[in-house]
């Protein structure tokens, strides 16, 4: 219920905001005022090239972080490998059948449950 709601007033939002941009130039066209050194900043095309450095800054970073935690990952997965082989548990290994283990040590169970008896 209340993510029906949010995503609601979220579309809301959205559909204000996008009205108020459609009016923009409309009412840039109807003000003849002088503007101050921050609306003509605004208009002029330096936020554009900040926004531009700024994504590619950006794409280039996590581009590079990505590639960091595949290193990461290979790594580990090497190591994790290594590990595997020296331990004996390795790709031509024995699998160790669980349901026999545990009959197993039942069976140990009962026959120590009876030399005690």
């Amino acid at each position: 219920m209340e993510l029906i709601f949010l995503n609601i007033l979220l579309v809301g939002a959205c559909l204000v905001i996008w009205l108020l941009i459609r009016a923009l130039p409309r009412m840039e066209k109807e003000t003849h005022e002088s503007k101050g050194w921050f609306e003509r900043w605004l208009i002029s095309e330096l936020p554009g090239k900040i926004d531009a450095f700024v994504s590619t800054f950006w794409v280039r970073t996590l581009r590079r972080f990505k590639v960091f935690v595949l290193r990461v990952d290979n790594s580990l997965t090497q190591k994790l490998q290594r590990m595997k082989l020296e331990s004996g548990e390795g790709i031509k290994g024995e699998k160790i059948d669980l349901k026999k283990v545990v009959e197993e040590r039942a069976a140990e169970a009962v026959a120590a449950e009876e030399t005690d008896n």
